[in-house]
């Protein structure tokens, strides 16, 4: 997702990127960030990742790395 989407989803009212482990997508939720953070820690879902899309726009050079290095662990677990 490039930086002008992120943006896009900002201003649909989204807060919240969210990937379960087992997936290499994301998926917006418009909760905060600080919520389902709380109610991540309470539930299996803890292994789960959240990403703020407010901070991935102010930050985006590490989110961008973050999803290269994600895709890579992701599609190559055996080289990592």
């Amino acid at each position: 997702m490039d930086y002008l989407q992120l943006q896009a989803l900002q201003k649909k009212g989204y807060k919240v990127l969210y990937r379960d482990r087992k997936k290499d997508y994301f998926v917006p939720l418009k909760q905060s960030y600080s919520s389902l953070l709380d109610k991540m820690h309470q539930t299996p879902l803890w292994e789960d990742e959240l990403i703020d899309i407010h901070a991935a726009l102010e930050n985006y050079n590490d989110y961008q790395e973050y999803l290269f290095l994600l895709r890579v662990v992701y599609l190559n677990p055996s080289e990592v």
